[in-house]
């Protein structure tokens, strides 16, 4: 991994920052999966109803408790009107493969903090001070569109064009990409799911606003390939977009793990697969 920590102080010294640090740490967090959604919708549209923030929807009535169940209810049908009607929304301000004007990006970055407060609230369950479930509960599209804050609008708006620039120097505009794609092995690790996979290179989307990467994060990367137990996504390549650096970091398979010859790498996913499927075995104390 030497040569990898090298490439990455190279790329990642004294380079420009994209939005609005000082947001507070949560708020960073939120603004990261609104940009996933964001960037999956300059390469095409997905169906809402496959989107995590979907299932988010339906956790909605788990969130309220019995004197507060009018108003759950009410953000319930607000929430599920707003799926039902997100790729008519997005269809109309056509985002694929190009830069959209101040006033489209602030409409489809709306849509895409909703989507990112969904999707928490159905990964890590009702948040303290979570904008989607404070009073005065939003009753409707219009209301529910009008959670964003403005600094987040703002952020988001500025890493979107930055991914847009980006992109275009990545040669991605018109290429094959697998949006939030899942692998055959994704349900014996809790359903994961990755960023995109634009042509066999496995992307993962990052938005911190430290200039390293984690090797946790390749670990991450690697578990994807692995998961893909029968080569279906044909992964030759991995790469890291850090947003507010505007830095993609790419590795070849080869490279992290050696001459990766399709026996070697087969092997290595049934080792994996295996691991997986094996159960722990508790000792008593």
């Amino acid at each position: 991994m030497q040569r990898s920590r090298q490439e990455i102080a190279a790329a990642l010294e004294d380079g420009p920052t994209v939005g609005y640090p000082e947001l507070a740490a949560g708020e960073h967090g939120l603004i990261g999966t609104a940009l996933d959604y964001r960037i999956r919708y300059w390469f095409g549209i997905t169906p809402a109803s496959q989107f995590v923030a979907a299932r988010g929807v339906e956790a909605l009535p788990r969130a309220f408790d019995e004197d507060d169940a009018p108003d759950g209810f009410m953000l319930f049908v607000a929430c599920r009107r707003f799926i039902a009607a997100l790729d008519d929304l997005v269809a109309s301000l056509d985002p694929i493969n190009r830069r959209l004007d101040v006033e489209q990006e602030e409409s489809l970055d709306r849509q895409c903090i909703v989507l990112a407060l969904l999707e928490q609230l159905f990964r890590v369950g009702p948040r303290p001070g979570s904008r989607l479930l404070a009073k005065p509960i939003a009753a409707n599209l219009t209301e529910l569109l009008a959670l964003p804050k403005q600094a987040w609008l703002d952020d988001l708006r500025e890493l979107a064009w930055a991914f847009d620039r980006r992109a275009r120097d990545e040669d991605w505009a018109g290429r094959t990409a697998m949006l939030n794609p899942t692998f055959v092995g994704s349900r014996d690790l809790l359903g994961a799911d990755a960023d995109l996979i634009v042509e066999g290179c496995l992307v993962e989307i990052k938005t911190t606003i430290q200039r390293r990467v984690r090797d946790n994060w390749i670990d991450q990367l690697l578990g994807y390939v692995l998961l893909d137990y029968e080569d279906q996504f044909q992964i030759n390549e991995v790469a890291i977009y850090l947003a507010r650096q505007q830095t993609t970091l790419r590795w070849p398979i080869g490279l992290l793990l050696g001459p990766a010859t399709t026996e070697k790498l087969n092997a290595l996913r049934r080792e994996f697969r295996d691991l997986l499927r094996t159960p722990l075995k508790v000792s008593a104390p």
